[in-house]
């Protein structure tokens, strides 16, 4: 399964409920500003990954269905990046160890 896939609708509104101690069924569709700080911490920290989004991606976060593709696909980009520099840098360790 994919980490976009693990990303889902019930994972943003859970993590969006906790934020503001909230039951999932007062989420709001809309995402403000420090919800959406707030989802992009969750996710870093919950995928152990840093999340390298740009203006245009920030801005175009407006709902809940928004940020579950948003940050969907900057969390399986972010992984892929991750297991490519770890690849990279076990074949530096290996070269060197020549």
């Amino acid at each position: 399964m994919s980490v976009r896939a693990a990303l889902s609708r019930d994972d943003i509104v859970l993590m969006l409920a906790a934020f503001g101690n909230r039951t999932p069924a007062m989420v709001d569709d809309v995402v403000r500003s420090l919800d959406l700080a707030w989802l992009i911490a969750e996710v870093e920290k919950r995928y152990d990954v840093m999340l390298d989004l740009s203006v245009e991606q920030l801005d175009s976060v407006r709902t809940v269905d928004d940020a579950v593709r948003i940050l969907g696909d900057a969390v399986t980009h972010a992984s892929s990046d991750g297991m490519n520099n770890a690849v990279v840098a076990r074949q530096s360790a290996g070269s060197e160890q020549r």
